[in-house]
């Protein structure tokens, strides 16, 4: 995962770098090279660089962690790419790679979660989507700490969170939004669904901010459902 130290046995003479073999999916900011012929590691280190951004091709299934779905076999997961792209075919994309950490993701395609999640405990995401097709990521293991989506031409907004939350902004001008979260949520940008409904539940602290929350013909659900949930408008 992100962050790991990989020891690489590099058999050659002399201390030459022959090959070195990290596995494709498994990037680290900061890899440990093992630069003898014995596998010794004489403490050196490398920098990878995290990708701007990767494209999804499509090439294989409608599943995220297979490799050739991705532009140079890039798969993103833990922190090893910023910017993900989908825009190509047709169908649900399966979200199921955990601890993803994008910050943007840009899609055509709904995506829909099995056993993928975003962030982690330790490092909640920051995700800014905009979706033409909806997006359910409806695993409550997601540790998102900040969520701004915008949606577009079909489809709802459906997403499950654990952790802190801060919503930068939810719009959805073709379906209805519905957000759960184990933790408190503060809302610092617009919620609205301009065809549908918007469901908010905290099942902690609930604090809605200036920008409101608008359901232009739905019915608008917010609840803090804890025994010592706090309701702020």
């Amino acid at each position: 995962g992100f962050g790991r130290a990989i020891s690489l046995a590099l058999a050659a003479r002399r201390a030459q770098v022959w090959a070195i073999d990290i596995e494709a999916q498994e990037l680290a900011q900061t890899v440990q090279l093992c630069l003898d012929a014995g596998g010794r590691c004489i403490g050196r280190t490398v920098d990878i660089t995290r990708l701007a951004s990767v494209n999804w091709t499509g090439s294989v299934d409608n599943l995220w962690s297979t490799p050739g779905n991705w532009q140079g076999l890039a798969i993103p997961d833990a922190s090893n790419v910023a910017a993900v792209v989908i825009n190509s075919g047709s169908g649900d994309i399966t979200h199921d790679v955990a601890g993803v950490n994008i910050n943007m993701l840009n899609t055509t395609r709904r995506i829909v979660q099995s056993t993928g999640s975003f962030g982690t405990s330790a490092a909640p995401a920051q995700l800014v989507v905009t979706t033409t097709a909806g997006i359910a990521l409806d695993n409550p293991a997601n540790h998102i700490g900040m969520l701004s989506v915008s949606n577009s031409v079909s489809g709802d907004i459906s997403v499950q969170n654990t952790g802190t939350l801060d919503v930068a902004g939810l719009t959805n001008t073709a379906g209805s939004i519905r957000l759960v979260n184990t933790g408190g949520v503060t809302t610092t940008g617009l919620v609205r669904a301009v065809a549908g409904d918007v469901t908010i539940a905290a099942n902690s602290p609930l604090t809605i901010g200036s920008f409101g929350v608008t359901a232009d013909v739905g019915s608008v659900t917010l609840a803090a459902n804890n025994s010592d949930g706090m309701l702020t408008l």
